[in-house]
C-alpha cells in the first residue's frame, strides 16, 4: 500500500468516525442516590438539540422503552442560525408521545435567535412548561419534587422557590458555570448542558474544545457528574448537537437516562 493509498483511507476512517459521533446519538445512562428519595425516579435529560436533523430516528423507541416519569431539555434547543424550526417542532412532538411531563429552559442560543418566541409558543402549546425562573412541585409515586427552571438570559434562583427542604430539589439550567454562582445548598441535583461535553475531547485532558470558550484545557466541569459541598449532584450532559463547526470526536452525541434511586435501596 502507498501512502497516498493509506492517507486516503485515514482520512475516510476518521470522516466516517465523526460522522457517526455526530449523528447515531447513543443513550447514556447514570445512576444517582440520594437520601430523600422514596421510589426510583426517571428523567430523560436533553439538552442542545440545535435544530439538529436526526437521520437515525430508531433512538425515540429506546427512549419509550425507559418509560421517564420526566423528561427536561436544558436548552438550544434550537440554534442561533436556525431560520426554519421544523426539526425541532419533530423532536418535541415525538418525544411527548413518551410523556406529557416535559419541562424546558432557555439557553444561549434561544435568545441569540429571532424565532425564541415562536419557538417557546409552540412548546406551550404542545404541553411543555417553560420554567424560565420558575418553579414547579410534581409527584412521581410517593415522591414530590420540585423542579426549579433558571433562565440563562437572566438567570435568577429564588430561595423562596425551595418550598419546602425536605422535598427532593431539582434545578434546571443551561449553564454549569451560571449554577456555580448560586447557594446551592437547598438543591439536591442540577441538570445542564451548554459545554457540548467538549466537542473534542483527549484522554487524560478531557474537554479541549467547548463551543463557548473555544480551545481550553483548564475546564472542570465540562461532561458527567460532580459533587458540589455536601448536598449537591450536578450533572452535566454532553448534548445531541453540535455548533459552529459540525465536529465532535472522543464525545458521540448523547441523551441521558438517569434514574434517582434512594440511598439505602440495592
Amino acid at each position: 500500500m502507498n501512502a497516498s493509498v493509506f492517507f486516503v483511507i485515514c482520512v475516510l476512517s476518521l470522516c466516517t468516525y465523526i460522522f457517526i459521533q455526530i449523528n447515531i446519538p447513543k443513550v447514556h445512562f447514570e445512576e444517582l442516590r440520594f437520601d430523600k428519595i422514596e421510589n426510583d425516579i426517571k428523567i430523560l435529560h436533553i439538552s442542545d438539540y440545535h435544530n439538529k436533523k436526526l437521520i437515525f430516528k430508531n433512538i425515540f423507541y429506546k427512549l419509550e422503552k425507559f418509560k421517564p416519569d420526566l423528561i427536561v431539555i436544558t436548552g438550544d434547543l434550537i440554534d442561533r442560525k436556525s431560520n426554519d424550526l421544523t426539526y425541532s417542532f419533530e423532536f418535541i412532538k415525538n418525544i411527548r408521545k413518551i410523556t406529557s411531563n416535559i419541562f424546558f429552559v432557555s439557553g444561549n442560543h434561544e435568545y441569540e435567535n429571532s424565532k425564541h418566541e415562536l419557538l417557546i409558543s409552540f412548546l406551550e402549546k404542545n404541553g411543555v412548561s417553560i420554567l424560565n425562573n420558575k418553579n414547579l412541585e410534581i409527584l412521581t409515586g410517593n415522591s414530590n419534587i420540585n423542579i426549579i427552571g433558571v433562565d440563562h438570559l437572566n438567570p435568577q434562583y429564588k430561595k423562596e422557590s425551595i418550598l419546602d427542604k425536605k422535598q427532593f430539589n431539582i434545578m434546571i439550567i443551561h449553564s454549569p458555570d451560571k449554577a456555580l454562582n448560586f447557594d446551592l445548598s437547598n438543591i439536591d441535583l442540577v441538570l445542564s448542558g451548554h459545554t457540548h461535553g467538549g466537542q473534542v475531547r483527549l484522554p487524560f485532558l478531557g474537554a479541549i474544545i467547548t463551543p463557548d470558550k473555544g480551545i481550553n484545557i483548564n475546564s472542570k466541569y465540562d461532561k458527567g457528574v460532580f459533587r458540589i459541598g455536601n448536598n449537591t449532584i450536578l450533572y452535566i450532559d454532553s448534548g445531541l448537537g453540535y455548533s459552529r463547526f459540525p465536529l465532535r470526536f472522543l464525545n458521540r452525541s448523547q441523551i441521558s437516562q438517569l434514574v434517582i434511586k434512594n440511598s439505602s435501596s440495592k
